[in-house]
């Protein structure tokens, strides 16, 4: 969802999207950069070379955000419920998608980004975030949990163009795009 951006966007300005194979060649790889960057928008609107994408987010609401969009929760492809045939609701959900996308993957831990990664061996991974600087993990017990990190990951793609703010887009440096610089470089 990019918010802000003015339409329609001049051809000089725009950016041609490269295709998934090409940016994500490995079957588990991390898109990350700060918000309004992007890495959401692409795989939901111009993921060129994608077959059968399913899109994980961490809530409903976000599921609810796109309806022509097929998603799910990060919970439904983590539980173990299984269906009245016996067999793990996550499997059913799954077995027609040969790329799944998780959004907002600060949130997962590293406990459940390794069972996610065990339980989906033939599926190609993608998850979306920005470590470190967007909302982390909650306990669901009170106990510590370890986050993520981009080294978790067989490959990383960082996405580097604000696409929110309008000045930026036209190419000047914006008080946003210096602030997300300085964060990152003084943490």
């Amino acid at each position: 969802y990019v918010s802000n951006v003015q339409t329609p966007i001049p051809e000089e300005q725009r950016f041609t999207w490269p295709d998934t194979a090409s940016l994500f060649p490995h079957r588990v790889s991390l898109a990350y950069g700060p918000g309004g960057f992007g890495k959401s928008h692409y795989f939901k609107h111009n993921n060129p070379g994608a077959v059968e994408t399913l899109f994980v987010n961490p809530s409903h609401e976000l599921c609810a955000a796109s309806p022509d969009i097929k998603s799910v929760t990060h919970q439904k492809l983590l539980t173990n419920e299984v269906g009245k045939d016996g067999r793990p609701k996550w499997k059913e959900i799954t077995k027609k998608h040969t790329e799944l996308v998780f959004d907002e993957a600060s949130m997962l831990t590293k406990k459940e980004y390794l069972k996610l990664v065990k339980r989906f061996p033939d599926h190609k991974l993608i998850f979306c975030g920005d470590l470190g600087f967007q909302l982390p993990p909650v306990s669901k017990d009170g106990e510590p949990v370890e986050e993520l990190d981009e080294d978790d990951f067989e490959h990383t793609y960082e996405f580097k163009k604000d696409y929110r703010s309008k000045e930026n887009y036209a190419g000047s440096n914006t008080r946003r795009a210096w602030y997300v610089g300085h964060i990152r470089t003084s943490s």
